[in-house]
Parts: C-alpha cells; sequence; structure tokens
C-alpha cells in the first residue's frame, strides 16, 4: 500500500512527469497512442492511483493532461490541488477538471448501445428554469433509451454533458434531469449558448463547484456526547459530508479520500477561546491564521455550535500538515481547547 500523503505524491508527479512530457508529447502528436498506453498508466497509478486522467487538446495547438476527481467532490479538491503544484512546460496545458468539446467534436461523438451508435448529435433537451437554485432543469431524450436500463441511461447522459458542458458547467448548471420526450426540445450540442443566454438574463454569478459554499442550519442543536451535534448553523463546499457526519452521529464509514494520502479532518475549538463579544470573529482570526501559515491544508468549511465551534480542513500532508497546524494555534496561546477529528474512520 502506497502510504506516502498526497502532497508527497503530487511532488513526486510533477518531478517525474517533465522527464517524460516532451516524448509523450511526441507519441501523441505521432498518433502513437499504443506508445502512451505503454508508460502512462502505470506511472499514474505508481504516483496519483486515486485520480483519473485523460489526454487532450491543449492550447495553442498542443497537448493537455487532465487529472479529474470524475465528480466526487472531495477528489476534485485534489484535482484542485495538483493542478496548483503544475510546472509550466513548453506545449502542455493542464486542467484539474473535464473541459467542454468544442460543438463540431462533440457533432461525431457516440455511444455503442449493443449493436446500434447513440450519437450525443441526436440527444434532444429541454429546460425548465429553477430561480431559486439557480440551476436549471432539464428532460432529455434519445430514442435508445428506452433499450437501456436506468443506471445506464444515467451513466450516458453523464458522459454527455461533461462533453458538453464539462464536469464543473455540469454541477454549476444542472439541477433535476428527466428521461422523456418533450415539446420545444432542441440538440444536446446546443445546450451552452442556451444557457449562456440564462445566465445573462438572470444575471446569474456561476462559481466553479470549490468556491460555492453552502450554508446550514440545524432545528435542534444541544451539546452531547458526540462532536458537531450542538452545530447552530454552518457553511461547506462539500456538505453532503458534513450530513453523513451528522446523520451518523460520528465518523462514516465510507472514507471519499481512501487511499489518496489525503484526509478530511475538522478542527474542534473550545468557545471559550473566542471573545464572548465577537466569536464569529475570533473563529475568522484563526482561520486567516492557518490559512496563512499552513500551505499543507484546505479550508473547506466551518460551523458555530453552542459550546464549540469548527473548521472544517483537507489535510494535504498528514501528521506533519495536523502538527503545523497545533504550532499555528499554539503560536496564538492557544496551548489547549482544541483538538483535530476525523470525519471519517
Amino acid at each position: 500500500m502506497n502510504r506516502k500523503t498526497f502532497q508527497a505524491r503530487v511532488d513526486e508527479f510533477w518531478k517525474w512527469f517533465p522527464t517524460v512530457a516532451q516524448e509523450i508529447h511526441d507519441e501523441i502528436s505521432a498518433g502513437n497512442v499504443d506508445g502512451i498506453l505503454e508508460m502512462f498508466p502505470d506511472a499514474m497509478h505508481r504516483v496519483l492511483p486515486s485520480m483519473s486522467w485523460v489526454f487532450g487538446p491543449g492550447k495553442n495547438g498542443g497537448h493537455s493532461l487532465t487529472v479529474t476527481g470524475e465528480g466526487q467532490k472531495g477528489k476534485q479538491m485534489l484535482a484542485n490541488y495538483w493542478l496548483q503544484c503544475a510546472v509550466e512546460l513548453p506545449g502542455w496545458t493542464f486542467y484539474a477538471s473535464r473541459q467542454p468539446s468544442p460543438r463540431d467534436a462533440n457533432e461525431n461523438a457516440s455511444i455503442n448501445i449493443g449493436d446500434f451508435p447513440m450519437n450525443l448529435s441526436e440527444v434532444k433537451v429541454s429546460t425548465q428554469v429553477d430561480e431559486e437554485s439557480e440551476r436549471v432543469d432539464i428532460a432529455v431524450w434519445h430514442p435508445l433509451f428506452d433499450e437501456i436500463d436506468e443506471e445506464g441511461r444515467w451513466r450516458i447522459i453523464f458522459l454527455f454533458l461533461d462533453e458538453v458542458l464539462g464536469e464543473f458547467g455540469t454541477q454549476m448548471w444542472i439541477g433535476d434531469i428527466q428521461f422523456q420526450e418533450t415539446e420545444n426540445a432542441f440538440l444536446l450540442i446546443d445546450l451552452p449558448p442556451n444557457l449562456n443566454r440564462l445566465q445573462d438574463k438572470y444575471e446569474w454569478e456561476k462559481n466553479s463547484p470549490l468556491d460555492e459554499y453552502t450554508g446550514y442550519s440545524a432545528e435542534t442543536p444541544e451539546p452531547g456526547d458526540s462532536y458537531r451535534c450542538d452545530v447552530i448553523a454552518g457553511f461547506s463546499v462539500y456538505p453532503q459530508l458534513v450530513f453523513e457526519y451528522a446523520e451518523n452521529e460520528g465518523p462514516v464509514s465510507e472514507d471519499p479520500l481512501e487511499d489518496t494520502g489525503a484526509e478530511f479532518v475538522f478542527l474542534v475549538i473550545d468557545n471559550e477561546l473566542l471573545p464572548e463579544d465577537d466569536p464569529l470573529g475570533g473563529r475568522e482570526e484563526i482561520e486567516n491564521t492557518l490559512v496563512d501559515e499552513v500551505d499543507s491544508i484546505r479550508l473547506w468549511g466551518g460551523a458555530t455550535g453552542i459550546e464549540s465551534s469548527y473548521l472544517d480542513l483537507l489535510i494535504l500532508d498528514g501528521q506533519v500538515s495536523k502538527d503545523r497546524i497545533g504550532a499555528a494555534l499554539r503560536g496564538m496561546g492557544f496551548d489547549k481547547g482544541w483538538q483535530i477529528e476525523p470525519f471519517a474512520l
């Protein structure tokens, strides 16, 4: 088992890839896919075994490498960190999410359903605006959907949506999805300009899913034996994990970052450490100190409780990150009254 931290794995990747980048670039340019398959997958499995990847077109006629979390919020955060550590290489563009394909490429995209191809250019869609969520509910249809089970339909439509909108575009724009034929439907490959018009009409500001915070509150918070049961209100980039922890009344059994070398944790801060007249300001001061002094963590949420306050953190360098958190807190005069707890077992 690879026990290196995610930060160590990313450091190893960016030391290794420049040594093979030109060779891979030349193989792609020559259309020699077999050469890439002999070289790249084993190395990726060794260095970043938990992440998906794909080569594609880059800027100015070059090539691109995308490392993606495949729609999983935790791994998308890791892919974003990988991108932040990228080095500049001639002829290469790097992405941390699947990019939308050009319309002309999507005109020729297809998936085989048995003996029949399902062409992306033949899939139709209609839209219904959800102003409250600032998303668009869609109904999609293709005659071959009748031949596919429900799981297959979902797999195919998300593959197609990622081709048309990109990985983040799908998350930012698409709400409810129905599989049905409707009036006033248009081609799915023409969805992007329709969404652009809606964005102009409603003046929506679209942010990356990694910058989109969801607020939440509890109806009956009260002190108890488990952490976070006293939470009054909070905010999160990854609310699903927070809600799963609360429902489980403790760490979740399925770690969304298993085998990645990274970890989701939360910092428990005794409210007595915070200014009585401005507890939120006190928590914010701790947030800013950690962000400034510990570069191997990422803040992705926080909450205020009756007895404690909480900061949700992504740990990238294992115990080293945790030790640096402790050092930063002690530097603020907090020798006790805080602790680090895992979100997953």
